[in-house]
């Protein structure tokens, strides 16, 4: 049997037999790329991952989406997503804007309340991206969505406690004030601005190097103390009343340091002791 040379070989490959092995072999490559991305996506948990029909209707499931909205894949299949927004949302139409204006934008990207199986609602981040084939039309939408009721929780304890600290600072009746390093006034109370004569307003648009009625003492004693400070120092100072009178002024100074140890914010607690 005679050996092809070269030429004929790649001719051969070239042929329609050899491209048509060529585009099965693509072909199978991209759909075992295909199943392995499906596979990978149908097992992330940390994410609900599912995709909607041009509807709205469910039409794939993933793991991730059975922990954060508790639904099993053969209960919400071929279901609307309204179904995870609560009543009032889907009353005002919510569902069905978030779906318009992924089609128009390409892309919708929100926050907000989300049902889980049986009522229990979480906060949620959505990101809803249109899904379009080769021709360009619209074939449905993919939809993930993320738990963040954790973060939801503590942002609110942080305001709560924010609220309380507030209620606390404003109704001290000692002067309160917050300065930088450099003095440049942050937050007075109520009890400095009666204590200083001055209104809030006024007070942070001022250095405190202006209270002060001897200048100097402030850098001669004041800073360098509070430099080496590593706890509340209580310290005396004269100071200048907004009517030009002055005034003996104790203060009990904390000052907040940073991670590497440098001044961050300076807090005083002022009483006027001239009496």
């Amino acid at each position: 049997m005679r050996e092809r040379d070269p030429l004929e070989r790649a001719g051969a490959a070239n042929g329609p037999i050899g491209r048509s092995a060529r585009r099965t072999d693509a072909f199978e490559a991209l759909r075992a790329s295909e199943e392995q991305f499906r596979l990978l996506i149908e097992q992330v948990a940390e994410y609900a991952i599912f995709v909607l029909d041009r509807e709205g209707r469910v039409a794939s499931w993933n793991r991730g989406a059975e922990r954060i909205k508790g639904y099993r894949r053969e209960e919400v299949l071929g279901r609307h997503f309204s179904l995870f927004y609560p009543a009032e949302a889907v009353r005002a139409g919510r569902p069905e804007r978030v779906l318009e204006a992924a089609a128009r934008q390409g892309q919708w990207t929100g926050e907000g309340w989300r049902l889980r199986k049986g009522g229990e609602r979480f906060w949620a981040s959505v990101a809803v991206t249109a899904l379009y084939d080769e021709r360009g039309a619209l074939r449905g939408f993919a939809k993930v969505t993320r738990d963040l009721s954790e973060r939801k929780r503590r942002e609110e304890a942080l305001r709560r406690s924010e609220r309380r600290y507030r209620r606390l600072f404003d109704s001290a009746q000692e002067g309160i004030a917050v300065t930088t390093p450099a003095g440049e006034i942050l937050d007075v109370n109520p009890a400095a601005e009666r204590i200083l004569g001055y209104r809030r307003e006024e007070l942070l648009r001022m250095n405190a190097c202006r209270l002060y009625a001897r200048p100097s003492e402030r850098s001669r004693r004041i800073v360098p103390t509070l430099a080496k400070a590593t706890s509340s120092v209580l310290m005396e100072a004269w100071m200048r009343h907004k009517d030009g009178r002055t005034f003996l002024a104790s203060a009990s100074v904390t000052v907040h340091r940073d991670a590497g140890g440098h001044p961050e914010l300076i807090q005083a607690l002022v009483r006027d002791v001239t009496e």
